[in-house]
């Protein structure tokens, strides 16, 4: 299983193969609020957005909080998302399409990390239950 820096190296290889392969300048610098180089599509930041706050999604879904903060971190992980895409668009640095790409090239690599979760969920044993394997309490220094 690949740990998180590896996991991170691969997205960013993918984001960069998709770039190499499209070679889709960025718009003109007259449009540009901000400087940026290189290739535009997919737009880096929207792949990495979808990315990590949608994985981060998953994970807190699948833990043990409450149905109300569920729903209250997928929405604000969802409104930081959309916020990073259309800084993008609003910095003028990328196209709608490149930020709608790098949206979409984020998600595989969600769907990808979440059924690899889900499988690692399914292979693991199940937890010790009987509570013979508890961890002793601590003790407090006074």
């Amino acid at each position: 299983m690949l740990d998180r820096e590896q996991l991170a190296l691969v997205e960013w290889l993918l984001a960069r193969l998709v770039k190499a392969l499209a070679e889709r300048p960025r718009p003109p610098l007259a449009a540009m609020a901000a400087h940026a180089d290189g290739l535009a599509f997919p737009s880096g930041h929207a792949t990495q957005a979808m990315a990590v706050f949608g994985m981060l999604t998953v994970l807190v879904a699948l833990g043990r909080w409450p149905w109300r903060g569920k729903v209250a971190f997928g929405a604000g992980a969802l409104l930081i998302v959309l916020v990073v895409g259309f800084s993008r668009l609003y910095l003028g640095v990328h196209w709608l399409t490149d930020v709608l790409a790098g949206w979409a090239l984020g998600a595989c690599w969600l769907l990808a990390l979440s059924v690899g979760t889900w499988i690692r969920q399914e292979t693991l044993p199940e937890p010790d239950r009987s509570g013979g394997g508890r961890l002793p309490r601590r003790v407090s220094r006074a």
